[in-house]
């Protein structure tokens, strides 16, 4: 359509949109769009953009700053009043409606004592001791004395109190000897055999092939328990002590039977006779 009349006012449409109104010297729509956008004009759009996104999904009650000043009891001063500020101090004694319900309400100091009062382990746990060990010091503890501790000692109670006492008690009886273990082996000869090889004779009588010590003309454990190897050129090499330590000395023997009697020993001498001289002798 080029144009419509409607009452007197020339309306032109151009692929079913209003581009103008009045005709050729009328208002063209599309200048005056963007006349408005150039000077800050706010179209219906825009200002309900904008009221949405101050909202911004707000609950019923409290989308409108009536209601906000309601929520706040329309206290102009409400963050003087009622809010902390940074830096300030809140002073005097905060009185709780009650004993907690959850993880994350404080609690009352008679309810922190009554609850360890009635739940403190008679033993003390591991944990539950490195718990209050990294909260409480042994010396801030009624009834506890420090002032001669020293490092290894260990709390004792006295009958009045807890007081430092030596780790450690009376020094035991002596135990019972053990039994006497098994006698060890010992290296009671050595040979060298014609193929050069070494074998040991062992206190048990047997052998053991030392393997090959070509060279070596003679092998022989002196009285000292020594090994002696004897080279094929006479010189020889002390190898040390092959004998082990004399073992501690054995049991008491049995009583051995009764000896015959011996023969009978020649006849003492006796008096056989006594008289008193005249002079008394």
């Amino acid at each position: 359509l080029g144009g419509v009349k409607v009452d007197g006012s020339t309306i032109t449409i151009n692929n079913g949109v209003i581009t103008a109104v009045g005709g050729g010297s009328g208002i063209d729509l599309t200048a005056l769009g963007n006349y408005l956008s150039t000077n800050g004009y706010a179209t219906q759009t825009y200002v309900n953009n904008q009221v949405s996104s101050i909202v911004d999904g707000a609950p019923n009650l409290l989308n409108t700053l009536n209601e906000l000043a309601a929520a706040l009891a329309d206290n102009p001063n409400f963050a003087a009043d009622v809010l902390l500020k940074s830096g300030g101090t809140m002073t005097g004694a905060l009185t709780l409606s009650g004993a907690p319900t959850t993880d994350l309400q404080a609690a009352t100091k008679k309810y922190v004592d009554d609850k360890f009062t009635s739940t403190a382990p008679v033993t003390v746990s591991p944990s539950f001791a490195s718990a209050v060990g990294s909260q409480v010091s042994l010396g801030q503890l009624s009834g506890v004395s420090l002032g001669s501790i020293s490092a290894g000692q260990i709390l004792g109670f006295n009958g009045t109190e807890f007081v430092p006492v030596n780790n450690s008690g009376a020094k035991g009886d002596k135990g019972d000897t053990g039994s006497q273990g098994p006698q060890g082996l010992s290296i009671s000869a050595a040979t060298v055999t014609l193929s050069g090889r070494l074998q040991l004779t062992l206190s048990d009588n047997t052998v053991v092939d030392a393997g090959s010590v070509a060279g070596i003309k003679s092998a022989l454990v002196n009285s000292s328990g020594e090994l002696i190897l004897t080279k094929q050129d006479n010189t020889t090499i002390n190898a040390g002590s092959v004998v082990g330590p004399q073992g501690i000395q054995g049991a008491t023997g049995n009583t051995g039977a009764k000896g015959d009697t011996g023969a009978q020993g020649p006849a003492g001498l006796a008096v056989t006779g006594a008289a008193v001289n005249g002079t008394g002798t």
